[in-house]
C-alpha cells in the first residue's frame, strides 16, 4: 500500500511534515514507554516508506504489552 502522509500537508508549507515528524521522534526518545507515541511513530513511518523504523516502533509497542 502506498499512502504518503506528506501529501496531507499543504504545498505552501512543505517543511511542516518534517518538523512534526522530528517533534514526534523527539517525544518518543523522551518517553519511550509511551506506547501511543510509539504506535503513532510506527504508523507514520510505515506510510512514508521508512519500514525499518516503523517495525522498530511497532516491536516496542508489542514488547510493552497491553495498556
Amino acid at each position: 500500500m502506498t499512502l504518503n502522509r506528506r501529501d496531507w500537508y499543504p504545498p505552501a508549507r512543505p517543511g511542516d511534515f518534517e518538523d512534526h515528524l522530528r517533534a514526534l521522534e523527539a517525544a518518543v526518545r523522551a518517553a519511550p514507554q509511551h506506547t501511543r507515541l510509539q504506535f503513532l511513530l510506527g504508523y507514520t513511518c510505515y506510510f512514508i516508506g521508512r519500514r525499518v523504523q516503523a517495525r522498530q516502533a511497532f516491536e516496542a509497542v508489542a514488547a510493552a504489552g497491553p495498556d
